[in-house]
C-alpha cells in the first residue's frame, strides 16, 4: 500500500494545522501548537490526499474518499451530500477571509455554503443563478467576478450582489478558446485562458505583473505581456498580488 504524506507550515492562529497534526499523531496532552508553525512537517497521512480548499483561517482536504474541515469554524469529517458532490469530479469551492461561501459543481451549479454554529456545513442549491458559470472568484475586498456565456466576465459589488442576481458593474470579453482559471487576492483578480496566457486587473496599488496605460487600465482585464511566448500552466494568488 502506497501512502501519501501532506507537508505543510505557516499561520495557525485557527488551528487548521493544529488539527491535523492532532489527528495523526493521536495523543496531543504534551505537544505545544504555536500560532505560526514555521518548520514544515507532516500534516496527514493517507492512500489519497487533494486540497480542497485554503484559506486564511480554514483548511479543506478530500482524504481516501472523504472531504474533512479543520479550523476556525470546525474540524472533522463533512456530511455525505457534500461528499457524494466531491465525487462527481471537477467541483470547485470558493471562499473569502471569513472561510467557504460556495461550490461550483461540474455541472455548473451553485451551491451555498452554510455552515451553522455548533454544526456541520450543509449545501444549498441555488438554481436561479443558471448553470452557465464556469469560474467564480472572491477578493477580499468583497469584489466578485465570474465567468460565464462564453468566456465573458461579469464583475459584481460582492457576493450578496451576485447571489441575488443583481446587475453586474462590469462585463468584459476574453479573446480566448477557454478559459482554464479565475483566482482572487486582495483586490485584485488574474485570469489564465486554456492557451497559457495571462490577464490581470484590479487595485493598481498592487503588482499586476503589467504596465498600466490608458489603453489598458488597472480596472480592466488586460494580458501580461511579459509572460507572452511562454504557456503558462497553473496561476495562484498570493495575500498581496498574483504569483503566475
Amino acid at each position: 500500500m502506497v501512502l501519501f504524506e501532506l507537508v505543510g507550515c505557516g499561520f495557525n492562529a485557527h488551528s487548521q494545522l493544529q488539527s491535523l497534526i492532532a489527528e495523526l499523531e493521536k495523543d496531543t496532552h504534551n505537544v505545544d501548537f504555536p500560532d505560526d508553525i514555521s518548520t514544515p512537517q507532516v500534516l496527514v497521512v493517507g492512500e489519497s490526499i487533494k486540497l480542497v480548499y485554503i484559506g486564511w483561517s480554514d483548511l479543506l482536504l478530500e482524504r481516501d474518499g472523504s472531504i474533512y474541515w479543520y479550523g476556525a469554524q470546525g474540524s472533522g469529517k463533512l456530511n455525505d451530500d457534500i461528499t457524494s458532490l466531491w465525487k462527481q469530479g471537477d467541483v470547485k469551492l470558493v471562499g473569502d477571509h471569513s472561510g467557504p461561501v460556495c461550490v461550483l459543481s461540474n455541472f455548473r451549479d451553485v451551491f451555498l455554503w452554510v455552515a451553522e454554529k455548533d454544526s456541520k456545513p450543509g449545501l444549498i442549491h441555488k438554481p436561479k443563478l443558471g448553470n452557465e458559470i464556469s469560474h467564480i472568484a472572491i477578493a477580499g475586498n468583497g469584489c466578485v467576478c465570474i465567468v460565464k456565456e462564453q468566456n465573458r466576465i461579469f464583475a459584481y459589488s460582492d457576493f450578496k450582489a451576485f447571489v441575488a442576481s443583481k446587475p453586474h458593474e462590469h462585463i468584459w470579453s476574453i479573446p480566448a478558446r477557454g478559459i482554464a482559471q479565475l483566482v482572487a487576492n486582495e483586490s485584485s483578480f488574474a485570469l489564465l485562458t486554456t492557451g497559457g496566457e495571462v490577464y490581470t486587473w484590479g487595485d493598481p496599488r498592487y503588482s499586476l505583473g503589467r504596465d498600466i496605460t490608458k489603453e489598458e487600465p488597472a480596472t480592466e482585464p488586460s494580458i501580461v505581456s511579459a509572460l507572452e511566448g511562454l504557456r503558462i500552466a497553473k496561476i495562484s494568488s498570493g495575500a498581496g498580488w498574483p504569483v503566475h
